[in-house]
């Protein structure tokens, strides 16, 4: 890929970072789904199209990927911690559904049906 492409590719996929993280700064799910989708298939075609390139890319536009990816991450762990600040509130609010949901300490799912004495 020469690199007035891969920097073609590159800015849109900038773009796409920007149009992701404003859909989570303004906490629009519908529009965060289509980015986010949006986003998956740009990276698809990118990373499919700087595999088959022969020549590196330049030192700028490395770095600028480099920031790119770091930025990604970035929202990555963002809407990871949105995400556990909803369930939190969820479960606070919904207590009965905080009984319920998750894992215990072996594993298993959901309330346990037994009331825990030893059977003989």
């Amino acid at each position: 890929m020469p690199a007035i492409q891969a920097e073609a590719e590159l800015l849109r996929v900038e773009q796409a970072l920007q149009a992701l993280g404003d859909a989570l700064a303004a906490g629009d799910a519908e529009r965060l789904l289509t980015v986010a989708t949006s986003l998956q298939q740009l990276l698809a075609e990118v990373t499919g199209a700087g595999a088959r390139q022969a020549t590196p890319l330049p030192a700028a536009l490395h770095n600028r990927l480099l920031r790119a990816q770091a930025r990604l991450r970035a929202q990555r762990e963002a809407l990871a911690r949105a995400s556990a600040t909803l369930a939190r509130r969820a479960d606070a609010l919904l207590p009965e559904r905080a009984a319920r949901v998750g894992y215990d300490a072996g594993g298993q799912t959901g309330r346990r049906t037994t009331s825990g004495f030893a059977r003989a």
